[in-house]
């Protein structure tokens, strides 16, 4: 994991020492947004500090660590270091086909290792333990898109650039997105949705001007 967003309080253990970086409080959802100000459940403003867990929109299909780690502990510490969320990437290809249904096969059982209760399920229902003890421990989770097949990102080739490729229709995208977003609705500490990592218009040069016609709307490349 990797610290991403303002950092203004947390402690990081390096070599045995807290090094202090910024402490920012659990979060009182729901949040809403009052002009500038992003505010609590009781008005107060808000600063979001967190880091981005990844792995899971990578080839090993869950997220990173989960061999090392219970995920309860991955939060505690999370918490710990004064953070109060999580960017929890996955790619479409994680949870679903390239035509939009579920994946049923299980994630691979060695990724799990230290969350022996995961074992047998599906890299989504992964997800979704993964996303319930980080919220149960007070941190705010927001679902990002990162990739549409799992991989590594990013490269001009490799046709990720978009919502939607060649093999990968934007009809999948939006479904999958439906999925998630039902999945956690009413789950206040769900904060938002990071729809899709980094739009690179330059990875499908054959797409372009049609998407800039459109003005980069998400029903393009249905």
């Amino acid at each position: 994991m990797m610290a991403a967003g303002c950092l203004t309080a947390a402690a990081w253990p390096l070599g045995g020492h807290r090094v202090i970086l910024g402490a920012m409080p659990l979060l009182h959802a729901p949040l809403s947004v009052r002009g500038a100000q992003i505010v609590d459940a009781a008005g107060n403003p808000v600063r979001l500090a967190g880091v981005n867990w990844g792995g899971a929109h990578q080839d090993g299909l869950v997220p990173a660590g989960l061999d090392k780690l219970h995920r309860d502990e991955v939060a505690r510490r999370i918490v710990d270091w004064g953070l109060n969320h999580v960017r929890l990437t996955f790619a479409l290809g994680t949870f679903v086909n390239n035509n939009g249904s579920l994946k049923t096969g299980p994630a691979d059982a060695a990724r799990l290792a230290a969350n022996p209760d995961l074992a047998g399920l599906t890299p989504w229902a992964v997800y979704q333990a993964v996303t319930e003890s980080l919220t149960a421990a007070g941190l705010a989770v927001i679902p990002n898109c990162h990739l549409l097949y799992p991989g590594w990102c990013c490269s001009d080739a490799d046709c990720n650039g978009l919502w939607y490729n060649g093999n990968w229709p934007a009809s999948t995208f939006t479904s999958t997105w439906l999925l998630v977003a039902q999945r956690f609705a009413g789950r206040p500490l769900v904060i938002g949705y990071d729809l899709k990592n980094e739009r690179q218009y330059r990875a499908v040069p054959d797409r372009l001007p049609a998407t800039l016609r459109q003005h980069g709307r998400w029903d393009a490349g249905r």
